[in-house]
């Protein structure tokens, strides 16, 4: 009996460092694999890839050319996409001056989802009397800037064209 007891703990003793031995063999493998994934990541250095770019400014322009601002003289766009949030951002710039009024428009859009962040608007009548100013725009973290500027709506614009 002593003997089965002893042949069982020393087969026990060998199959756990076989497992040992298996467990070490596949810890070096996911090493290796997070080392390499590491190295690529550093060496991308936090930049989008170009592919990344590329895309987003082409939807950034397919969207600029939807919307009806192509050929506007005075209607501008500026794309970034943003590695950290996995996402293309756009803002528009649109701004007219006629005999009657004067105005200013902008937002800030994700341009595959078309998910709007914030928009700012403002207009001016032929008096020089403002007749319209709104400004809103949600952070990424969820806070909701309200009756802002136009340069606040900027300094807000900035966080996800980083």
């Amino acid at each position: 009996m002593r003997d089965a007891v002893i042949v069982f703990l020393v087969l026990s003793v060998g199959g756990l460092g076989y497992g040992f031995y298996e467990q070490s063999i596949v810890l070096k493998a996911q090493q290796t694999q997070l080392a390499a994934q590491t190295a690529r990541i550093q060496t991308n250095n936090g930049r989008a890839s170009l592919d990344e770019q590329s895309k987003c400014a082409k939807q950034a322009l397919e969207d600029f050319k939807h919307d009806g601002y192509e050929g506007e003289a005075l209607a501008t766009f500026t794309d970034h996409y943003n590695e950290k949030m996995g996402k293309c951002f756009v803002v528009y710039q649109v701004n007219h001056f006629e005999k009657k009024y004067s105005s200013e428009s902008k937002i800030i859009f994700d341009a595959f989802e078309l998910k709007e962040y914030g928009e700012f608007n403002w207009m001016k009548n032929e008096r020089g009397i403002e007749t319209l100013s709104k400004g809103l725009v949600t952070l990424p973290d969820g806070q909701v800037k309200e009756s802002i500027s136009s340069d606040e709506f900027d300094q807000s614009a900035k966080v996800f064209m980083e």
